[in-house]
């Protein structure tokens, strides 16, 4: 499943998320300079946990870097994992 991205800037707050069969879960936040990052972690082989802070320049490298962090911290996505989605 592919997300929209969107085109330009509006008054509108754009928000993408991908919810993992864990429950962990990445949020992706349009802001005026960029894309920022939340990762919430709750993998069984850790504590839950929450990320933010990360800032990048395109939706498509907000994407790449939230995959790989959440991998980084325990998580294998086995293809129950849903797809990013707008909230």
């Amino acid at each position: 499943m592919h997300a929209e991205i969107p085109n330009g800037h509006s008054g509108i707050m754009r928000r993408f998320r991908r919810v993992h069969e864990s429950g962990t879960n990445a949020l992706i936040i349009r802001r005026p300079n960029g894309w920022r990052i939340q990762i919430n972690l709750r993998e069984p082989s850790r504590h839950p946990g929450i990320i933010t802070g990360y800032l990048v320049q395109t939706f498509e490298q907000a994407k790449l870097l939230a995959d790989k962090e959440v991998s980084k911290h325990g998580h294998v996505c086995n293809g129950s994992c849903q797809g990013w989605f707008q909230v």
